[in-house]
């Protein structure tokens, strides 16, 4: 299960963003400084009943990937 949370201002969180694996100029989201992300081109999408995942769409060159929870 995902769970998606709204963010007050209060809350400063120190976060950085991910770039777009396949063109390198589009944001797809951010993230907290912290936390290690690995981005991917060209893997095979892994069966969505095994791993939670969201979907996201590069504003810029418009694919999409999926975002997969990992412990």
């Amino acid at each position: 299960m995902l769970i998606v949370e709204q963010i007050s201002e209060k809350n400063n969180i120190l976060s950085d963003y991910v770039r777009c694996p396949f063109c390198k100029r589009g944001r797809l989201c951010d993230k907290p400084t912290h936390i290690k992300v690995k981005t991917d081109v060209g893997r095979l999408i892994r069966d969505s009943s095994e791993t939670s995942s969201v979907i996201v769409k590069c504003p810029n060159c418009g694919q999409k990937f999926n975002i997969h929870m990992s412990k």
